[in-house]
């Protein structure tokens, strides 16, 4: 989950080419997964930490 984290924040990659580098099955998986060990969505981590690059 560590690569999948790194990885959502550099914004050339897509969701797809994330979940087939990280060795996910579906977007699902990876979906289901990352919600379930940090409580929020990939778009939602993303999103959260590219307005806190931001600020920076």
């Amino acid at each position: 989950m560590t690569e999948v984290k790194s990885l959502l924040l550099e914004d050339r990659l897509t969701i797809e080419e994330i979940t087939q580098s990280c060795g996910f099955k579906s977007d699902i998986a990876l979906y289901k997964a990352f919600k379930r060990i940090y409580s929020i969505t990939p778009g939602q981590f993303k999103k959260m930490n590219t307005i806190e690059i931001e600020k920076q």
